[in-house]
């Protein structure tokens, strides 16, 4: 039987001695069938694109090695390292190699870390929940995943993803353009913009935006735009790290709590709420000590 992919980006770190190749055949393991088949499509889109075995695994290598770096600096500090969108923008948003081999990273963490596998496979049940409606939009694409789910779904009459990194939104249109989901009639835009400066009317019905919050440094300030945009019986979604520090997160969360009294003060009602924790820990272990939990919302 021939090897998959995924088995080949294992033999790839164990044949370099890449202690992630460990980490990889645990996490393998834990893949229900359907997701280690959407995870060989995915490793194989990106080769598609140009991006060799050896370059994935290099890119989940640097967003492991970068975690990790983080982790020690915040359980030594009890803050994250940057704190202003100045200091991290040129590290990371406007650095192209550093950004794609970043996106691509965090990409194969959407089926290799529980935390963030567990966030996406809820969002794409949700969808299934979801009444079709017009006009779709999402704030930080990142490497695409989200949106590629959203325009598949076949909801949506126009999807738009909007970021501040051309490289993002790329990559997102790269991601999305490698299947053939285009049979709905979907009206697809990629916008390079600052959400701040998106008009102030009510445009949108649906509105995500996974992992974004803690990038910014007046996350009350995004939040109120975003309301703006969002039509008056519209839906969003959001998913917002706590504890969990990344070399571009500059917003610490501490609590659920503190995340949700900042979206009713900012005008959202929570409707829907899954908070999931790093290594399948306990909530209450979690805030004992300050281990990661991703919070995701469906908030009117």
């Amino acid at each position: 039987m021939s090897k998959t992919l995924l088995n080949l980006l294992i033999d790839r770190m164990d044949a370099k001695s890449n202690p992630c190749a460990k980490h990889l055949k645990q996490a393998a393991n834990d893949l229900t069938s359907d997701e280690l088949s959407n995870l060989e499509k995915l490793i194989d889109i990106f080769q598609k694109q140009g991006f060799s075995l050896d370059f994935q695994c290099s890119a989940y290598q640097q967003v492991l090695d970068m975690t990790i770096q983080e982790s020690k600096y915040f359980m030594e500090h009890g803050s994250y390292r940057y704190s202003t969108f100045e200091e991290v923008a040129d590290k990371v948003y406007f650095n192209e190699p550093y950004m794609k081999n970043y996106m691509i990273g965090l990409a194969l963490t959407q089926y290799l870390w529980a935390i963030h596998k567990n966030c996406y496979q809820y969002f794409i049940n949700s969808l299934k929940t979801i009444k079709k409606c017009d006009n779709y939009v999402e704030i930080g694409p990142g490497h695409g995943g989200y949106f590629y789910q959203a325009v598949k779904s076949g909801k949506f009459t126009n999807c738009t993803a909007i970021d501040v990194s051309t490289t993002s939104l790329a990559m997102t249109k790269a991601f999305v353009e490698s299947h053939d989901i285009y049979s709905g009639g979907t009206n697809v835009q990629y916008l390079c913009k600052d959400v701040n400066s998106i008009a102030g009317e009510a445009l949108y019905d649906f509105l995500v935006m996974c992992e974004v919050l803690e990038h910014v440094e007046e996350p009350e300030k995004i939040l109120r735009s975003l309301r703006r945009i969002l039509k008056k019986d519209g839906m969003a979604y959001f998913s917002i790290p706590i504890n969990a520090p990344e070399i571009d997160h500059i917003k610490l969360f501490k609590s659920p709590d503190e995340v949700t009294a900042l979206l009713n003060n900012t005008g959202f009602v929570i409707k829907e709420q899954k908070l999931f924790c790093s290594n399948g820990n306990k909530l209450e272990r979690a805030l004992k000590f300050n281990e990661p939990i991703l919070m995701c919302v469906f908030v009117a």
